[in-house]
């Protein structure tokens, strides 16, 4: 009888997967899943208490939550791919399969709750695919013109150019979906939940950065795995992931402090409505993801 080998398991990762999956919990709990139906506060002492913790959750998790889950996803990507070519295999297709496997859950998910984001990593996922063989220098330099937010700057030059250009860029909105929510008919809640509600999540995430700043993080979870800087399998490897991470939380902390203040200030001086929007999605992309990595 062959002797079944126990697959390592890297513990960090682990224990950074359930710190996000526990963060991204929490604030739907307290969002009570998009369905935003509060009881009237009565005390002002409970009322301050919910605000400070409501402030207290989206500080600690929101965005970093998030981002570590996306920047996990493109580390997995690598992990799953280097064991397929080991032993002579082809990961592509297994992994569009298992895009497509995420895709139908999403869309299941999505009927019960529409702030879902299985179907958007379903659709970005296939980014990897045609970067997998890229340089290390390449993919870097992708995930940070993604991550520089290109469409929002753009905006912003076209909010500069003309003051008075204001498109509409919410077109589904999620407020269309409140009243089915709270409605007697289960079957219209389903209906409106996979079709506005979905329309509404994928529109929220391409006007708010989630689609550029996504794929910069799976595409920097995979540079990560390549370059081996969640590698402890010798000494060697791990002096040099220690070494990576604190460079990296020495470097992030500090600007993650500096984006806190000055996204505030920016967003103060800024009165275009599409420069301001742009603004506000460009700086609190950064902020999210030097906070991440803090």
């Amino acid at each position: 009888m062959e002797n079944i080998q126990k697959k390592e398991r890297i513990l960090a990762i682990d224990a950074l997967r359930g710190f996000a999956v526990m963060g991204i919990i929490l604030l739907h709990n307290i969002e009570h899943f998009n369905f935003y139906s509060f009881p009237e506060t009565t005390s002002p002492v409970l009322g301050a208490l919910d605000k400070s913790l409501w402030d207290m959750l989206f500080f600690m998790f929101s965005g970093k939550a998030y981002a570590i889950f996306a920047l996990l996803f493109g580390f997995t990507f690598y992990l799953q791919s280097r064991g397929s070519e080991k032993r002579g295999e082809d990961f592509k297709n297994r992994y569009m399969w298992r895009l497509l496997l995420l895709l139908g859950f999403g869309f299941v998910n999505s009927l019960f709750f529409p702030g879902e984001i299985l179907v958007l990593y379903a659709i970005l996922g296939f980014i990897l695919v045609p970067v997998r063989h890229w340089s290390n220098k390449g993919l870097l330099i992708l995930a940070l013109i993604l991550m520089l937010q290109p469409v929002e700057w753009l905006k912003v030059l076209c909010g500069f150019v003309n003051p008075e250009y204001a498109p509409k860029q919410m077109i589904f909105s999620l407020g269309n979906v409140y009243p089915q929510l709270g409605g007697e008919s289960w079957w219209e809640m389903v209906k409106v939940n996979f079709t506005i509600g979905q329309l509404a999540s994928l529109n929220w995430a391409w006007c708010y950065g989630r689609v550029f700043q996504t794929c910069s993080l799976f595409i920097l979870g995979l540079w990560i795995g390549r370059v081996g800087y969640f590698d402890s399998s010798s000494e060697a490897a791990l002096t040099k992931a220690r070494t990576f991470w604190t460079y990296v939380l020495c470097f992030s902390l500090p600007l993650a402090v500096i984006f806190y203040f000055l996204k505030g200030f920016i967003f103060s001086i800024a009165s275009q409505p599409l420069m301001l929007d742009s603004l506000k999605t460009i700086f609190n992309s950064w902020y999210n993801f030097c906070f991440m990595l803090a």
